[in-house]
């Protein structure tokens, strides 16, 4: 190869140059650190146009994607994926899709073109997919993009495709309607700011590029609408090692050198705080109108520990005075309609403070349009006993059952054998505020002191499902969600296992009478 001065000049040759039909072009794309050109990833070489294949000759020119460090990490781990692809080898664990998540300006599609570009070159004959968010007939930042980044002289484009001299062919495609990524082939995509679009795109993609052992580059910025949660999903699930053939990498805009930071830091004045850590910073934060916003699937999904001596749920209990022997609690909320719910719980012992046990949430009961002996049977059915199970039940359900009759469904379940049943609040006998017991519950998801007193066991689906999708509706929970339910159930058991409990100050007056005004008045 020429010295790297040089490979700058015929880059640009490249780049500024028109499609020749001559024998052999130069096919290669060079992915380099900027810092030093040192090369991070080297594919392609010199193409025979007559016998369809790489000469044994060294290219003369090549096309350099320089990295910045933000974009390091990234292009170092698609280097060693491009390597056991071209390879057929086996990576340590299979990778089939990556996201590159971060702020704006922070160089997520620049590195995901380029990912683009070597996978083209380097797999003549390929099927690569370009895929924007809006139609494919508007204009996109994509094409543009592409349109600066691919060299002249390689390709041919028609219409929204490009026709690389290696046979390979890069196409346009639209994520607005998924439905419409079923047909064609596909071996390489990349999905253009994938917060704007559904999963069920990104869905497709994976299983178009199944066919030849693909992968799907998603770059995207940070969430802050419901259709994008996906996104915020993914990440935390790959933080978490819930999704073992996928990576997402974050990319912090303060480490591209080629912005003006100073600029790029005087909009944290100019914004609202969670507009800059979302668009600016790239941080992943729950959708602006969540219910429980303090919940992570990192820190509040776990399994419980399995150590001698763990279960403390009989001494905390007692403790609570909630009886002696119990093995588990249960949160009840009483809804003929949707549904009854029940969550039920242990107690685990705190290492970090063993007076403030873990929450463990492990299983849960749904009766679509059941009753309280509905409710009864499914509790019966996971292998709850009454003698070792104490109920904390919404507490309307002490003067009135589901179908909101003079019966009440604390009689109904103790005539099922249910007799260990308790209110929220042990001091009152009607339920605190719905905005007391969620303040509550997102205080236990993630305190103050950085403890996550509650978790939720991965098989509770819809308990999980629900405290991430609940939202608020004009400034309050939605307690016609389908999601309420459930969540209400729970909260139910968490502020009679651990109150939420406000310090106040009395204020007191004197009254100042008729004549006795002035005397009492000069006395103050």
């Amino acid at each position: 190869m020429p010295r790297r001065a040089g490979r700058d000049l015929y880059a640009r040759a490249l780049l500024e140059g028109k499609r020749t039909e001559s024998r052999y072009t130069d096919l290669c794309v060079e992915l380099v650190d900027e810092r030093d050109l040192e090369p991070i990833l080297h594919v392609g070489g010199r193409w025979d146009r007559k016998l369809r294949q790489w000469t044994e000759e060294d290219p003369l020119s090549s096309l350099q994607i320089k990295i910045h460090p933000g974009q390091l990490e990234a292009a170092t781990w698609f280097r060693d994926w491009m390597e056991a692809y071209l390879l057929d080898a086996d990576l340590p664990e299979p990778v089939y899709s990556a996201m590159f998540l971060g702020g704006s300006r922070s160089g997520k599609t620049y590195l995901g073109l380029g990912c683009l570009a070597a996978f083209t070159v380097a797999v003549p004959g390929s099927r690569v997919w370009a895929v924007q968010e809006v139609d494919v007939e508007r204009a996109d930042e994509l094409e543009n993009e592409l349109n600066d980044l691919l060299p002249a002289a390689w390709f041919r484009k028609t219409g929204k495709r490009y026709e690389c001299a290696n046979g390979s062919v890069i196409t346009i495609r639209s994520a607005k309607h998924p439905s419409k990524l079923k047909r064609g082939r596909c071996d390489f995509a990349f999905l253009n700011e994938a917060q704007n679009v559904r999963e069920a795109a990104h869905n497709m993609l994976r299983m178009r590029t199944s066919d030849t052992s693909g992968i799907v580059i998603n770059a995207a910025n940070p969430p802050d609408t419901p259709e994008g949660q996906w996104v915020a999903e993914y990440s935390e699930d790959c933080r978490a090692g819930r999704r073992p053939a996928a990576r997402c990498f974050h990319f912090n805009p303060q480490e591209n050198p080629h912005i003006n930071r100073t600029q790029l830091e005087a909009l944290r004045t100019e914004t609202d705080p969670r507009t800059f850590e979302i668009e600016v910073m790239g941080k992943v934060l729950p959708p602006a109108n969540a219910v429980y916003h303090a919940f992570s699937t990192v820190e509040n999904l776990d399994t419980p520990p399995e150590l001698p001596g763990a279960d403390v749920t009989a001494d905390f209990l007692r403790r609570q005075g909630l009886g002696a022997k119990a093995e588990f609690f249960a949160g009840l909320d009483f809804q003929r309609t949707p549904h009854m719910a029940a969550v039920v719980g242990k107690a685990f012992r705190n290492p970090d403070n063993p007076d403030r046990p873990l929450l463990y949430y492990l299983d849960e009961v749904i009766v679509e349009l059941g009753d309280e002996h509905d409710l009864s049977d499914g509790l019966y059915r996971i292998g709850l006993d009454p003698a070792t199970t104490v109920l904390v039940g919404d507490a309307s359900g002490s003067y009135q059952d589901a179908d909101r009759t003079q019966n009440n469904s604390y009689d109904l379940l103790r005539e099922r054998g249910w007799k260990r049943i308790h209110t929220p609040d042990r001091f009152q006998k009607r339920n605190p505020s719905v905005s007391e017991r969620i303040k509550n519950d997102n205080r236990l998801f993630h305190a103050a002191d950085g403890q996550h007193i509650v978790r939720i066991d991965p098989g509770c689906e819809f308990l999980v499902e629900a405290v991430k999708k609940w939202t608020r509706k004009s400034g309050a929970p939605n307690k016609r969600s389908r999601y309420a339910h459930i969540c209400e159930a729970m909260s139910y058991a968490n502020f009679r296992l651990y109150p939420r409990r406000l310090q106040s100050t009395k204020v007191g007056y004197r009254r100042i009478k008729g004549r006795a005004r002035p005397s009492q008045m000069r006395q103050l």
